[in-house]
């Protein structure tokens, strides 16, 4: 491991300096060693992937098909594969925990207080997304079909008080697990982008007139070439949490737009909703974007780094820095095609807009047919 050569080195890393810990229910939960919250995040994700499919399954037996039953559908799909998605995040915790271990190990201890503030920045507008989602779901939540029917009807016998009940605590619990889960993936984000942000700092404290310049880049190099590997694990173990979050997310998008053109919900509904799950879309597509230009910012400091009069072995070794930072093939990826880059976000925004502006086109040769 990296830390065992680093350990060797000038820069030795204080373990008496911590970094914040992400706050997050689903990160609590997953590094706790204790057996009762393993248990509790267990029986909601059964509770999830149970109630889903029998929701999926009542739903499939109606025989018309209509824009809001498709949403309907595509709702308790997306509920069967977060459930699946915590079990595999639980099942996989040690790749969690070791991150954790390693990210508080890999970053030198005089710039922890810098990464320390940049998470507690960070966090503090996650934060302010969480408020919004939770607004957003309680709207969602007392505005959908089935709320809407039975609180217009009078409520007087006891099965329906507890259909509304036993539905509302459903409904809660989706939306808790919705939330957290965006949370999850977004303080994952922010930790390894703080990674890159001390290594921007350590390569900007470099002095080029010290006779240890060698050793200074050297060391910037490693930390970089850990925190790589290190992303690439995280990928591995996020792999179907992102991969269930843009086909859900892109998929209901699509639908509320749809939905517009539908007479079945008020058109300022499917607005509102198409505007809610686009800045789910957009937060998360940001902070995994955000990933992968922090790790190609420090290009022209570390080409900087070139100039004056170094010796060989420092051009050489600026040479390979700069080699592995323009490879741009550090950050999350969609299903190890491709990495979520800022080309992945114009080509994703071009397809989207293209499909949705030949869908009234295609709604309106329907009717003619019809």
């Amino acid at each position: 491991m990296i830390i065992n050569t680093l350990s060797t080195m000038d820069h030795q890393i204080s373990r008496n300096v911590k970094l914040p810990l992400p706050s997050g229910l689903i990160a609590i939960l997953i590094r706790s060693n204790r057996r009762v919250y393993k248990l509790i995040i267990f029986l909601i994700s059964i509770l999830l992937i149970v109630s889903g499919l029998a929701r999926l399954y009542f739903s499939n037996r109606k025989v018309t098909l209509s824009i809001d039953r498709l949403d309907r559908i595509w709702n308790r799909i997306y509920d069967i594969s977060i459930g699946f998605c915590i079990l595999v995040l639980i099942f996989n915790r040690n790749c969690y925990n070791q991150f954790i271990i390693e990210l508080d190990e890999l970053i030198p201890s005089q710039f922890k207080p810098l990464v320390g503030q940049y998470i507690v920045r960070r966090r503090k507008y996650l934060q302010l997304c969480t408020l919004i989602s939770v607004l957003y779901e309680l709207f969602y939540m007392f505005s959908v079909e089935p709320f809407v029917s039975l609180l217009s009807k009078k409520i007087v016998s006891n099965p329906m008080i507890f259909q509304l009940i036993g539905l509302t605590i459903l409904r809660l619990i989706y939306s808790v697990a919705w939330i957290n889960y965006h949370i999850f993936l977004a303080e994952i984000c922010v930790h390894l982008q703080s990674i890159f942000i001390g290594i921007f700092a350590n390569i900007e404290s470099i002095d080029k007139q010290n006779r240890n310049l060698f050793d200074q880049i050297r060391f910037a190099r490693l930390i970089y070439f850990e925190a790589g590997e290190m992303v690439k694990r995280l990928d591995s173990y996020l792999i179907l949490s992102i991969l269930s979050f843009y086909v859900y997310t892109i998929g209901t998008c699509h639908l509320n737009f749809l939905g517009l053109f539908d007479n079945e919900t008020p058109p300022i509904l499917n607005c509102i909703y198409f505007i809610g799950e686009t800045v789910y879309l957009v937060t998360i597509t940001y902070q995994l974007v955000y990933v992968n230009w922090l790790s190609v910012k420090s290009y022209t400091k570390v080409y900087s780094l070139s100039f004056g009069s170094p010796s060989l072995e420092v051009v050489n070794e600026v040479n390979l820095f700069l080699t592995r930072i323009s490879g741009h093939d550090i950050g999350f990826t969609f299903c190890k095609l491709f990495v979520i880059t800022s080309k992945f976000v114009s080509s994703l925004a071009t397809i989207s807009l293209t499909i949705a502006l030949a869908v009234p086109s295609f709604l309106n040769h329907n009717c003619i047919n019809n």
